[in-house]
């Protein structure tokens, strides 16, 4: 057979190959496993969470003081949960968790079960108590003879102590009313009062018992001030502001004779 008559073959079996129909020799389906019947499902996990100060649920948000411990509860009917504080750790479906932070941040868990899942948020802020005096004043004060003098006996010094921070606080702390001779206040320093103060709120201001307190004639003047905190009971960023204005100076001389 010539060459010729080889290729002309050739190519007509080539030709043929994509005429003619594919024949299958198998006439059923791949076989493949089953789903199994459905497991129970659930429509809910019913997540709980709180956060937890002294084994005390706090109302959100919170704000704590640095490096303070707390608590996150939670609890669930789910299978499971994830945190954004446990990394790839998974966490049970009920359960807490006790720290402490130094920045504000949210505490985000997720729980799920079967159909459902649910997820909470629980901001906690990080702030701090700051003591003040913003307002203190006298009053009851009579002018005496002499230019410059009030006449000895009774008067009310009044004031206010404020929390200008975040965070609450509620421990007991004290407040001293100072008398001295000079205006920076350490001539003849004396403490003529002190009250204790049972705690104080965010951003809350209490306004002082008046303090009632009378002078005897005296040629040295006199200088008045109120102080906040005075143990140092409550921890705070700074105590440069824990002390009022300073009122002065007063010099007190003698009734006039026939005066009530």
């Amino acid at each position: 057979m010539s060459s010729f008559m080889n290729a002309t073959l050739q190519t007509a079996l080539v030709l043929l190959a994509f005429v003619l129909p594919t024949v299958s020799f198998a006439d059923t389906p791949p076989v493949v496993d089953q789903f199994p019947d459905p497991f129970p499902t659930i429509k809910s996990v019913g997540l709980q969470t709180s956060i937890q100060i002294g084994g005390v649920p706090v109302k959100l948000p919170v704000t704590v003081a640095a490096g303070s411990a707390f608590t996150v509860v939670w609890k669930s009917s789910g299978t499971g949960c994830v945190a954004n504080w446990s990394g790839a750790v998974p966490l049970p479906p009920t359960g807490s968790a006790t720290g402490s932070i130094i920045t504000s941040r949210p505490f985000v868990i997720t729980c799920f079960g079967r159909g459902a899942g649910q997820s909470a948020a629980l901001q906690v802020n990080v702030g701090v108590t700051d003591l003040a005096v913003p307002t203190f004043s006298i009053s009851g004060l009579k002018r005496g003879k002499v230019k410059g003098t009030y006449q000895e006996g009774p008067y009310t010094l009044e004031a206010t102590v404020k929390n200008l921070g975040k965070l609450a606080n509620p421990n007991n702390f004290k407040v001293k009313y100072t008398l001295a001779n000079s205006s920076d206040m350490k001539t003849r320093p004396r403490t003529i009062g002190e009250i204790a103060i049972n705690g104080i709120g965010s951003n809350q201001s209490k306004v002082l018992d008046a303090f009632k307190w009378a002078s005897t004639p005296s040629v040295d003047p006199s200088y008045f001030q109120v102080c906040a905190d005075t143990g140092e009971a409550i921890v705070e960023p700074s105590d440069t502001n824990n002390c009022s204005k300073v009122l002065g100076p007063y010099t007190f001389s003698a009734k006039p004779r026939g005066s009530c």
